[in-house]
């Protein structure tokens, strides 16, 4: 147990709260392993098979690989696109969202690619402000956003 002051108490149970208990994680990661992957729709198939970028857009649902186009092509246009819109424009919630940038981040590098695919900084003058999911800002890198882009024009999700 670390102790956290009062002032930062409600931020720092937001976060465990967002990020879960280390054993549920490893459960959930435990069941993504066991789990069958992507069907024959899956990009990773053919000639991207040794990509861990197609890998791992094979391994996400529909709206996942929808999503993850949504903020490659975003980033590539240096677009600042925050949380709340990448979710609208996905159509899913912001918490379905967040949730599949999360399982991207995770999926990633267990194919062999870079650690951090996707990630989530505050926009000017969050820190002022109580949180809110509408004051954070995407980022992709280049090297991931691009064979990302690619992906999901070739492959559209159903």
């Amino acid at each position: 147990m670390v102790p956290v002051p009062e002032e930062l108490a409600s931020r720092v149970l937001s976060y465990v709260n967002w990020k879960g208990h280390p054993r549920v994680l490893d459960e959930m990661q435990q069941d993504a392993d066991d789990a069958p992957h992507a069907g024959p729709e899956a990009p990773a198939a053919g000639a991207d098979a040794g990509n861990p970028i197609a890998r791992a857009l094979a391994r996400l649902d529909g709206a996942g690989r929808i999503l993850a186009g949504i903020m490659a092509a975003a980033a590539l246009d240096h677009e600042e696109l925050t949380v709340t819109e990448a979710a609208r424009r996905a159509g899913l919630t912001t918490r379905e969202a967040v949730g599949a940038m999360m399982e991207l981040n995770n999926l990633v590098p267990s194919e062999g690619g870079p650690p951090l695919a996707v990630f989530i900084k505050d926009a000017e003058g969050a820190s002022k402000v109580p949180f809110s999911w509408d004051a954070r800002i995407v980022l992709m890198p280049e090297p991931i956003a691009r064979p990302l882009a690619e992906l999901t024009r070739a492959h559209p999700a159903e």
